[in-house]
């Protein structure tokens, strides 16, 4: 966890930034993450909660999800191991993480959410809790609850998409 710092990105600035292409989903999703993750941010920042970085945020909710091995974190962050030890020796060092070695591979190593560290996590779940009920009174109980349950729902395996389906998509969106 880090000090006090700007949030990576303005969120007045996404507001201006010209869209690619509002109708790709995808594109929205990741302007939602973005929001949120500027949101955690400057809120982290205005309660004195220590201020996480993004890429620390992200490690720490994969282990959280059931991630423990380096190797497996950097391939889900798409970064180096160099990088995501470098990430995890940050978070050892403020308490969040620990290593040990892997009981099922004595070569390898797991990490782990510190157990006394875990109580700390309370003040980012309660902000995610306000956070989410900002959102619902936003847009109301009935949109938020059916956000909340594609969000939650079971999305199955990703899906091959193949070159017809892919040719045929980008046509359909050119109308």
């Amino acid at each position: 966890m880090t000090g006090k710092r700007q949030p990576t990105t303005d969120r007045r600035r996404l507001d201006t930034v010209p869209p690619l292409d509002e109708g790709v989903l995808g594109l929205r999703l990741m302007r939602m993450v973005e929001w949120w993750m500027c949101a955690m941010e400057e809120n982290t920042q205005a309660l004195g909660i220590p201020t996480l970085g993004r890429s620390q945020a992200m490690l720490l909710a994969h282990v959280s999800l059931g991630e423990h091995r380096p190797i497996r974190l950097a391939e889900k962050l798409g970064m180096s191991r160099q990088a995501v030890h470098l990430l995890i020796n940050q978070l050892v060092e403020t308490g969040a993480l620990q290593v040990r070695p892997d009981p099922t591979d004595g070569r390898a190593t797991v990490v782990d959410i510190v157990p006394t560290h875990a109580d700390g996590t309370d003040d980012y779940l309660r902000l995610m809790s306000a956070l989410e009920q900002e959102l619902a009174e936003r847009f109301g109980s009935e949109l938020f609850g059916a956000f909340r349950a594609v969000a939650y729902a079971d999305w199955g395996d990703y899906p091959p998409i193949s070159s017809a389906a892919l040719g045929a998509a980008a046509s359909d969106h050119a109308r």
